[in-house]
């Protein structure tokens, strides 16, 4: 297929409202941004064609359930798939892909993750994949929100450090709080030696 025919084909199936379409096995080796303009499209079939990459723009189609980009080259794929909030199917398998972007994570909806024979694939790791789709997912995002949380208890801890430390208090070990009895009893004990 050349490029004026699939945008062509494109172009006749965002005017016709299409929810399905099947591109797969059109020895494609590039893909048009376009795509991005086809909202009702529910089903996108671009396997067995030669992609090594696809437009970012694929993650405007929010009405996109079932993607398929199986038996390409692709190396890497958009962060902006993250965004298909309604995908419960998403085909990645037989390709080159080092690592699924963390940003697909954020499925919620997602019920069937293929990334099989990505015979370089690091992550998720392969023992990963094998516990299934909810496990794949956890990885994500525990990856994509993993460092903000982790900066966050950092902060707080420095933070609440700080605090204590300017009460004049011995600082505990991260991990071994006092509990708010011993913390309330030392507090009426320094208020008493004080006292006149």
């Amino acid at each position: 297929m050349t490029e004026a025919d699939l945008l062509e084909r494109i172009e006749t199936a965002r005017r016709e409202g299409v929810t399905e379409l099947d591109l797969s096995g059109q020895g494609l080796t590039s893909l048009p941004p376009e795509i991005g303009s086809l909202s009702r499209l529910e089903v996108l079939d671009l396997a067995e064609n030669q992609l090594t990459t696809v437009p970012r723009e694929l993650g405007q189609l929010a009405n996109l359930r079932h993607l398929n980009l199986s038996g390409n080259q692709l190396t890497a794929v958009p962060v902006e798939l993250g965004q298909l909030a309604n995908l419960t199917h998403l085909s990645l398998h037989g390709n080159r892909l080092t690592a699924v972007p963390p940003e697909l994570g954020r499925l919620a909806k997602l019920r069937v993750l293929e990334v099989g024979d990505n015979p370089r694939m690091k992550s998720p790791p392969p023992e990963i994949v094998e516990e299934g789709v909810e496990r794949v997912l956890s990885y994500l995002r525990d990856r994509l929100y993993g460092y903000e949380r982790q900066a966050s208890h950092n902060c707080w801890w420095t933070r609440w450090r700080r605090g204590w430390s300017r009460s004049g208090s011995r600082i505990p070990s991260q991990g071994n709080f006092p509990d708010q009895k011993r913390m309330d009893k030392d507090k009426e004990s320094r208020h008493r030696t004080m006292s006149p």
